[in-house]
């Protein structure tokens, strides 16, 4: 799986930014130069990478934004569009409820959705320009962890750059397993419709003694997470079992506790599902392990066991481990997807669910 190397790119910032954009950025003057259009291009690459757009439905977002930068000058419009269709295809424009009674101080009946979305769902960054910029700082006066941005001043606004710069993120011995939660685990699942993990080691681990019970607590730790910030999508577990290293007995047994391990795991979230796959010498899961959702996926160097015992609170310390943007999650899918599946339980445990399951 030499291939899988050269998904790893090294464009990993604070992982997904939430953001709200004005209709003011994309919004062109007649007489507007091509500095405006293409420092906006510019922007809109760095924020396909990182940003997450908040939006109060797709309707609202194809007549603010979509129909606006069709009135473009072509050359410039083309280019926009494309980058817009890629933030779509990752699930990047997330629908978000809105609480219509909060009030408003704007003027413009369409920033007013945008104005209540960042009230109510406090993004990292607010977008806007010209008049918008100042009215928006007005109205999020009293919001100190929102940032307003003017778009058309965006490099130098240094905490702006300085969120959507950071490149991977490499984690020493010892950090509390609330900072990770905090930095990497939240805003991946917080608005992700699915959540799959790439861990051989889970299975591989299931009998012996001192390394299962650390992966159990990390698989309910992240549950956990899961179903109490995110959207309350599906979660999936992928993991591998060497049954040509392994007795039947020891088989049989791995087959068993991986069953428990599910309905234990099914008592946090029902939803969770656990695809077990056969690893021979041949046909093995790759080295790294990965978090793939609908909106980005990354490789970590150590897997999900970053503890030397079991979880007991947030406090707890992590070993050091590296995490890196994966930019085709879609072969490493294939790849683990084209394993074969572990044959069913012995007869005496009845079945379990080692069958191959269709992609989110």
């Amino acid at each position: 799986m030499d291939f899988l190397k050269k998904t790893l790119t090294r464009c990993l910032a604070d992982m997904l930014v939430p953001t709200v954009l004005l209709p003011s950025v994309i919004t062109a003057n007649p007489d507007e130069s091509g500095i405006f259009y293409n420092s906006t291009i510019e922007l809109f690459r760095k924020l396909e990478k990182k940003g997450v757009f908040l939006i109060e439905d797709r309707d609202r977002l194809n007549h603010d934004i979509g129909a606006m930068v069709k009135k473009w000058p072509p050359k410039y419009s083309k280019k926009i569009q494309t980058i817009l269709k890629k933030i779509d295809k990752t699930n990047r424009f997330v629908e978000l409820d809105i609480d219509d009674t909060i009030n408003t101080n704007c003027p413009q009946q369409q920033c007013q959705s945008y104005i209540r979305i960042t009230t109510q769902h406090l993004p990292e960054f607010v977008l806007a320009r010209l008049n918008c910029y100042s009215c928006a700082k007005t109205q999020m006066a009293d919001i100190f962890s929102v940032k307003v941005v003017n778009s058309d001043e965006y490099a130098i606004e240094d905490e702006f750059c300085a969120v959507m710069e950071k490149s991977d993120r490499v984690f020493a011995k010892g950090v509390k397993l609330k900072q990770f939660e905090q930095e990497i685990i939240l805003p991946m699942f917080r608005y992700a419709k699915h959540v799959k993990i790439y861990d051989r080691y889970v299975g591989r681990s299931i009998v012996q003694k001192n390394n299962a019970p650390k992966y159990k607590s990390m698989l309910q730790w992240l549950l956990k997470v899961f179903a109490n910030n995110s959207r309350k999508g599906c979660f999936k577990v992928y993991c591998g079992l060497e049954t040509e290293k392994l007795s039947k007995s020891k088989v049989d047994e791995a087959k068993i506790k991986l069953k428990e391990l599910e309905e234990n795991l099914k008592i946090i979230y029902p939803k969770i599902e656990l695809s077990v796959k056969e690893e021979t010498k041949e046909e093995q899961f790759q080295h790294d392990r990965y978090i793939i959702t609908d909106q980005l996926a990354i490789s970590m160097g150590r897997g999900i066991c970053l503890v030397s015992e079991e979880l007991s609170s947030p406090e707890d310390l992590l070993l050091d481990f590296n995490i890196a943007c994966c930019s085709e999650p879609g072969k490493i899918e294939a790849a683990v997807r084209n394993l074969p599946d572990c044959e069913k339980d012995p007869p005496q445990t009845g079945r379990f669910n080692f069958i191959q399951m269709p992609l989110c």
